[in-house]
């Protein structure tokens, strides 16, 4: 049978099933990893080696501890940005789902080379590309560390196999591979379990086994895995020189505070879960799972299904010949994949449905090698099966596409997660918090902006009272609902004096339960500015910086309210704290300016303003320069407004010219 019809479908497949992750935007993670990560902004030398040598968060992100190096999924968004000149997240999406296809073909390779049988292999690969547990690595953007890891590694499992089995290893042949494995662990330091596969590949279908003799444990363990091996050390002291740490922070840990034998049973149910999701994959996305249950019960049916992959194992290694030990690698392979995301090292994250994406093509082999002889077979069973393999492949199409569009935008992402999981508490904050941010953006349409913040009220008050244990959360929860009472009842309402009582109470339970959290203080600070209470604003935001203050929002919005006090010359100061914490420091570096203005100091204002403009993306310059020439004039300083317009370049002359005409037109007039 001719291959290239088999790789045509495969790729077809796959952009079909996930076209419809090529609309939306940014989603979840992607915001901070990626549309606004300023170091993917490379101008120099420098720049590209500060970025290559970055946590995967970000250097002044709170989640830095994780210690995740992944330098190359990070340079393909620098490359996007330096292309685009911002963030475009159609770009993004069309990237990943390029690459998801590019994926497909290559795991279509791998199944032709172990299977040897075309008809399995597709079948396999087909599975692979259309499945619905792939929308999260997929759709979301900064599930190309997935998607990398798994193409690099299918890749150098493609070149060790081949080498193997002409019982050759060509210089030419050992450097690829181990560039490849290399590629693989920068995307993800899962792509470390690709070594294990190759030793259980070679173990199970390999054609040919090393001669005997005095250097046959030479050439068995060491020269076949030398260039994965080289290639592992050179990554980790690259690791080591970025991080400067191998394993995450005990803060960091989601699971640091369990005992070993704790962390082993929470990967057996961890991995019962994933074996449900890919074989189950029609209960649709969710952005985050519930902790698995490890319950007495929970732990005995984890338990049992090893022990049926075990027996399972053992009766296919020693019965079922070559299309066996086939499905057996499938199976073997899948659990090797997880290995480094089951918390036996604790990492940030317990159960993610983008971290089966990798092992997903391992069950996808298994499937190709148990079915496909059977499409093959000329007998009555074959065409029922054909058809019922058709049904589920349209099932997964159409999920997959249903997937896609609730990754495609935060709102969509949340209420699919709490349509899933009504009763979890994380998943009706996450919605709470969304519905919160785009209340608090709409300030045309009045009777939707209430409506977004009734909502936002009612699912964080569900989380409230869903919630007994993780308190951190809790005390989130708490600040964000106190948030939303206060800005769903106007300040002029006969409501309002309730209200402020009701949010005032939310804020001091959080405090209650947790008295240093720096992100209830900073909610609470942000609050009394908006409403016009600039000194307990100072006090509370000074708490805030007190206890973070390495923490940029805690260091910006201080001056703000410093300088809305009165007090500009403090505000500078602090602002100049705020400018040295962050890499992107244009909104402090604008507020510096508007400070130093208000002091006269023109020359060193405009130094500011010139500085901020190299950060701040166009329209937000344009928006926090219409505002300072607003405030100007209202607070009787049209002669400071004229001297600062003159004083602008002149090609923000024509910006701000057309950027007024544009805005202003659709103002009311007053």
């Amino acid at each position: 049978m001719r291959k290239t019809p088999l790789y045509a479908a495969v790729a077809l497949v796959a952009g079909l099933a996930h076209a419809g992750a090529l609309e939306g935007g940014y989603t979840f993670d992607d915001h901070v990893i990626v549309e606004r990560n300023p170091l993917l902004v490379v101008r120099s030398s420098s720049d590209l080696v500060r970025l290559l040598g970055s946590s995967w968060w970000g250097q002044k992100s709170d989640r830095t501890g994780e210690r995740l190096f992944r330098p190359l999924p990070l340079a393909t968004f620098a490359l996007e940005r330096a292309i685009t000149g911002a963030p475009s997240a159609a770009l993004s999406r069309a990237v990943d789902v390029t690459f998801h296809v590019l994926v497909s073909v290559l795991v279509l390779a791998l199944f032709l080379a172990l299977l040897g049988e075309p008809r399995g292999a597709l079948l396999g690969a087909l599975a692979f590309a259309a499945h619905p547990l792939h929308s999260e690595a997929v759709s979301g953007v900064v599930g190309r560390c997935e998607v990398l890891a798994l193409a690099f590694g299918v890749a150098a499992l493609l070149v060790h196999l081949r080498s193997r089995e002409k019982n050759a290893r060509r210089l030419g042949a050992m450097a690829l591979e181990g560039v490849l494995f290399f590629l693989a662990l920068a995307s993800k330091e899962s792509g470390g379990a690709v070594i294990l596969i190759a030793v259980a590949m070679d173990l199970l279908v390999r054609r040919t086994r090393p001669s005997g003799g005095s250097t046959a444990w030479l050439e068995r363990w060491l020269a076949p895995y030398g260039p994965m091996l080289v290639s592992l050390v050179v990554y980790l002291s690259a690791r080591l020189w970025a991080l400067e740490s191998l394993v995450p922070q005990e803060s960091a840990r989601t699971l640091g505070d369990m005992a070993l034998p704790e962390r082993a049973r929470v990967a057996v149910v961890v991995l019962r879960d994933y074996w449900s999701c890919v074989l189950l994959p029609f209960g649709g996305t969710a952005a985050h799972h519930p902790f698995p249950d490890t319950s007495t019960f929970g732990t005995l049916t984890a338990l049992l299904v090893q022990d049926v992959l075990v027996v399972g194992g053992c009766f296919l290694y020693r019965r079922g010949g070559e299309r066996g030990r086939a499905v057996l690698l499938g199976l073997v392979a899948f659990e090797l994949a997880l290995v480094p995301v089951l918390n036996i090292v604790p990492i940030g994250v317990v159960f993610a449905e983008r971290l089966a994406y990798g092992a997903s093509a391992w069950a996808a082999l298994a499937l190709g090698a148990a079915v496909g002889p059977e499409l093959a077979a000329r007998k009555p069973l074959g065409w029922p099966l054909v058809a019922t393999v058709a049904m589920l492949a349209g099932a997964c199409v159409f999920s997959s596409s249903r997937n896609d569009r609730s990754w495609g935008d935060d709102r969509d992402l949340w209420q699919a997660t709490v349509d899933r999981f009504p009763g979890e508490a994380r998943a009706r904050l996450g919605l709470g918090e969304i519905l919160l941010e785009e209340g608090g953006r709409e300030a045309r349409d009045r009777a939707r902006r209430t409506a977004l913040l009734s909502e936002s009220k009612k699912h964080l008050e569900a989380a409230l009272d869903a919630w007994t244990d993780e308190q951190a959360l809790k005390v989130k929860a708490y600040a964000l609902y106190a948030r939303a009472i206060r800005a769903s009842v106007p300040h002029d309402s006969p409501e309002w004096p309730i209200a402020k009582a009701g949010a005032d109470d939310a804020f001091a339970r959080a405090l209650f339960l947790k008295p240093d959290s720096y992100y209830v203080w900073l909610l609470r600070g942000q609050a009394r500015m908006e409403d016009g209470e600039d000194r307990e604003a100072v006090n509370d935001l000074a708490r805030a910086h007190a206890i973070a203050p390495e923490q940029y929002d805690g260091a910006r919005f201080l001056g703000l309210a410093l300088w809305r006090m009165g007090d500009a010359r403090a505000a500078v100061l602090v602002f100049t704290d705020a400018i040295r914490l962050a890499s992107d420091p244009g909104e402090a570096l604008f507020n510096r300016f508007e400070a130093r203005w208000s002091l006269g100091e023109r020359q060193e204002a405009l130094e500011d303003y010139a500085h901020a403009s190299r950060f701040l993306a166009r329209n937000e310059r344009l928006r926090a320069t219409d505002y300072m020439i607003r405030w100007l004039v209202a607070t009787g300083k049209k002669a400071d407004a004229e001297a600062f317009i003159e004083a602008l370049p002149a090609e923000h002359h024509r910006e701000l010219d057309s950027y007024l005409q544009r805005t202003r037109a659709n103002e009311p007039p007053r």
